[in-house]
């Protein structure tokens, strides 16, 4: 094979080149793994707690009757009307973002709220739950220090 009509790979392995922007790829996708599994875990605490559909029954209840409600309503009405004929999964890809967007600040705010109550007394019992457990690991310690004593002051009777 003849060495000039081989190609040169470009050098890959400087700092601030494309290896970089992988480490910084890498690192934007743990840091969004990592939230999805906080936010997954939540809302598995919030359901099981049966927070969850407690803030669910509030929302409905602010929203039945509202501006918001008839606007939604239109907004169906007319994509239903189009005619491309919409089916309902369609439908439902059209309002979910203009549903999501268009809850008034003030009940966003109160659901936020209420959320972040619920996040900071759970955070509270695990630290009390590890208040406790260290607790009790600190008095496994003072118990085992008392027998190590003891037997060091057995030894010295008998010697």
């Amino acid at each position: 094979m003849n060495p000039v009509s081989k190609k040169l790979k470009p050098n890959n392995t400087r700092a601030d080149g494309p290896a970089r922007e992988e480490d910084e790829e890498d690192s934007e996708h743990e840091r969004k793994s990592v939230e999805e599994s906080i936010t997954t875990q939540l809302k598995n605490r919030m359901l099981a707690s049966g927070e969850w559909l407690r803030l669910q029954k509030i929302l409905m209840v602010k929203l039945k009757g509202s501006e918001w409600e008839e606007q939604l309503r239109c907004a169906a009405e007319t994509r239903a009307l189009e005619p491309d004929n919409p089916t309902l999964t369609k439908l439902i890809h059209h309002l979910r973002p203009i549903a999501q967007n268009t809850i008034p600040s003030e009940i966003k705010h109160e659901i936020s709220t209420s959320i972040e109550q619920f996040i900071r007394a759970n955070i509270e019992e695990e630290d009390d739950d590890d208040d406790a457990d260290h607790q009790q690991l600190q008095n496994n310690n003072d118990d085992d220090d008392d027998e190590e004593e003891e037997d060091e002051e057995a030894m010295e009777e008998v010697v």
